[in-house]
């Protein structure tokens, strides 16, 4: 989904679900890779909502 500045992707690894922000565009299916610096890290777990 493309907000205006950024894609918001929802991506799946080993059965749990990330929501990326990139500005890059991506197909569904399509294999993606990721590259983070560790300073740019925001992990928050989110209850009820995913893929369970």
């Amino acid at each position: 989904i493309f907000k205006g500045v950024h894609y918001e992707i929802c991506v799946i690894v080993n059965g749990r679900e990330y929501v990326v922000h990139t500005t890059k565009s991506a197909r569904i299916g399509e294999v993606v890779g990721l590259t983070v610096e560790p300073e740019n890290i925001h992990v928050m777990e989110v209850e009820g909502v995913g893929n369970e």
